[in-house]
């Protein structure tokens, strides 16, 4: 360019251009700062305009986290959030505070602005005078543990705005505190770049950005007495995907909403990544922030309510107006049904009469025509022609003669369970969505948050929706697809949600010991290989002791059992350490049939407090038993899953894997996901399945690891 400059200043204005174009393509096309949350919440016009232009401003590699005002408030004790709003900007460690007054300026200094910045008399006079500066500096000098406390205009400094004044109105700042202080018109342009640039701190250490998050945010704090920790006691802390996944759009502007009728999030993370935890934290938020918000949370079962609310509880204890429901529950009391509530399994004359009146000689079976039943009662299938349509792409009930013989027998179903005034569980969201759709009114949420939604049906996310307020209401879905099962397997683009640039990830793998992680992974790959690439975690982000699981493999039922119970008395020895309590242990047994008649042969053999996880707990320090597919959102720091056997039953027959082996697979990997330190794999077979075998699994029973099925096997015997 130099060269070129004299002898032609054509070329050199072309360069010139081009760099200018190149930096305007940067400046708007490279990513911003990372704004948490999107919105400031509880802000004045002032700080709201403020914290637009630094999302502006500010590029990759900022990140600007608002103060929410939680009741842990340092700056202002009254916990009134209209006195001032409060901004952490970070990049690379270092830190700068960013204050903005919502009050006006009586306390300025106007005959002196240009007063010593290093006067102790002046400066002790001014925080005597001002009561807002004094809160500034007290919450400064709590940021810092007391040895560093020297060092904090360097570590901690503040910018404070005054927007009702000018800028020749106020002092320019105390240099010995790190605090400068200016008026509106450092707010905007290059005067706000320029503060930002020249006073950012020096870089930290981790353990100082540690503590300043914990006084900052103490809304992200993981009590480790409520057991959040699973055992870790150095995690005490969200990471940042948690935070922002916590704090993503709890504030909108009408003009920012992207929906006509609602706002959307979707968290889909893996097991362990804490999704459960984020819903809990984020409805505490919203009710902190906005207590005249109605909000619920909805889930899967009974054993997952009970744990939210335990949870939810020991956060916000004097919240009596939070909704937690299973969905079941939640839709019952809408509907008030008249009729007796059944199941399909215990309907056997009724769905025998109907089978012999329209399907005996169609070749199909009565378990399929059971999940007809449950299939179309999750669909927003209402008709004949709604039913033929969702058939209409699959090679498997084609035959249009067939799909009307099996309506006419799921009308005779419905209309003789009528007759004896009964309907079934599975037929409820429907009918309650068909009264809605006919004038009946539901309670209205500003906010619904749903743990596990991979379990919801398109019939219940209609209802919720008609449940959210219009235009101003949020639905919120914790969602891992991995973890479903195939009968009531719901994909996200199944759910009838717009969920485009909607979806928050988390990838990284907290509660689970990372071995337990490996495990369930390496099972899922040798059963589905073709089905694993989806399963994607960071395993081992915590810190705890790998203990790798464990198969247990016996020569009867009876050798099974007696080896659980010495398991669970070896465990519960009080010179064990660390020491395990009865509350550590979950037991999941593959056979729902079996878990209520394992739970009364360890209350008489082991003389132990028991609970029925799928029922409401009564003895929150009791050991737990529950059937595998109803274990989803458990979680125990050692489990056992007993007859695992039985979800090998079905072996490989062709290349493409059949319906029964991928509900199974998914099933094993949800339970063996719910172990934070110990799992134990207990069966009884003569041959240990292959998908079993894996360097991230110990066998104690094969003498010879390498020769698979054909080493010698010492049986495991009973406990003697």
């Amino acid at each position: 360019v130099i060269r070129f400059k004299k002898q032609n200043g054509k070329l050199t204005k072309f360069i010139c251009g081009v760099k200018l174009y190149s930096f305007l393509l940067w400046y708007y096309y490279a990513p911003m700062a990372e704004m948490i949350p999107e919105y400031a919440v509880h802000a004045s016009a002032a700080a709201e305009a403020l914290y637009q232009n630094l999302s502006r401003m500010l590029r990759s590699g900022y990140k600007v986290v608002q103060y929410l005002h939680s009741r842990q408030n340092h700056i202002n004790p009254s916990n009134q959030s209209d006195h001032f709003s409060l901004f952490w900007i970070q990049k690379s460690q270092q830190s700068l505070f960013v204050y903005v007054s919502h009050s006006n300026v009586s306390h300025t200094n106007k005959a002196n602005p240009g007063i010593d910045k290093n006067n102790k008399d002046t400066l002790a006079a001014d925080i005597n005078k001002n009561m807002e500066i004094r809160n500034i500096l007290k919450f400064q000098q709590s940021l810092l543990p007391a040895g560093l406390l020297p060092h904090k205009a360097r570590l901690v400094p503040f910018l404070a705005f005054f927007p009702q004044a000018d800028d020749q109105q106020i002092k320019l700042g105390i240099k010995s505190h790190g605090l400068f202080l200016a008026g509106r018109q450092s707010m905007q342009g290059k005067e706000l770049l320029t503060l930002l640039r020249t006073r950012i701190g020096i870089v930290a250490t981790p353990f100082v950005i540690k503590r300043l998050q914990t006084v900052f945010s103490p809304e992200l704090i993981m009590k480790p007495h409520t057991s959040w920790t699973s055992g870790n006691e150095d995690r005490k802390l969200f990471d940042e995907h948690q935070e922002i996944a916590i704090k993503s759009e709890l504030y909108l502007p009408i003009d920012a909403r992207r929906s006509n009728n609602y706002n959307l999030r979707v968290l889909n993370g893996v097991a362990g990544s804490g999704k459960t935890r984020v819903v809990i934290h984020r409805a505490y938020l919203i009710r902190t922030l906005f207590p005249a918000k109605k909000v619920l949370i909805l889930c899967h079962n009974q054993a997952i309510k009970q744990l939210i609310k335990r949870r939810y509880q020991a956060l916000n204890p004097g919240d009596r107006k939070i909704k937690i429901n299973s969905f079941s529950e939640w839709s019952r009391k809408n509907f008030n049904a008249k009729q007796k509530l059944v199941f399909e399994e215990t309907q056997t004359k009724i769905l025998e009469i109907a089978y012999r009146r329209h399907l005996k000689d169609t070749g199909l079976t009565t378990d399929q025509f059971v999940a007809e039943i449950n299939h179309v009662n999750k669909q927003l299938i209402f008709n004949e022609a709604d039913y033929l349509a969702s058939h209409a792409a699959q090679t498997k009930y084609k035959n249009k003669e067939l799909l009307h013989k099996i309506w006419l027998a799921m009308a005779t179903v419905k209309n003789e369970l009528k007759r004896q005034h009964r309907m079934l569980w599975s037929e409820l969201p429907k009918q309650l969505l068909q009264s809605v759709n006919e004038g009946r009114l539901l309670e209205h949420y500003d906010h619904i948050l749903i743990d596990e939604a991979q379990y919801f049906t398109p019939v219940q996310f209609e209802l919720i929706k008609k449940s959210l307020k219009q235009h101003s209401g949020q639905l919120y879905l914790a969602f891992d697809e991995n973890q479903s099962f195939l009968k009531s397997r719901l994909h996200l683009q199944d759910t009838g949600l717009d969920l485009r640039e909607h979806s928050i990830q988390l990838q990284s793998s907290y509660r689970l010991n990372p071995a337990i992680m490996r495990a369930a992974h390496a099972v899922h790959h040798n059963q589905l290989p073709d089905l694993t690439d989806d399963i994607i975690a960071r395993c081992g982000v915590g810190k705890c002791k790998e203990i790798k699981p464990r198969v247990l493999h016996f020569s009867s039922r009876q050798n099974e059992q007696a080896r659980l119970f010495k398991e669970i008395h070896d465990l519960l020895n009080p010179a064990n350490q660390p020491r395990v309590a009865e509350k550590d242990i979950l037991i999941l047994t593959t056979n729902t049939q079996d878990a209520e008649p394992l739970a009364s042969s360890i209350k008489q053999n082991l003389k132990l407090t028991v609970d029925l996880a799928t029922f409401a707990q009564n003895h929150s320090n009791a050991l737990r038993v529950c059937p595998l597919e109803s274990a989803t959102g458990l979680e125990s720091r050692i489990v056992f899953i007993t007859g695992v056997q039985d979800l090998f039953s079905s072996a490989k027959t062709t290349e493409e894997p059949t319906m029964e082996l991928i509900e199974n697979t998914r099933k094993l990997y949800m339970g063996m996901t719910r172990a934070t330190q110990q799992l134990s794999l207990m069966l009884t077979v003569e041959t240990i399945p292959d998908a079993l075998f894996s360097e991230t699994i110990d066998i104690p029973t094969l003498t010879n690891k390498h020769k698979r099925q054909t080493a010698s096997i010492n049986y495991l015997q009973s406990a003697g």
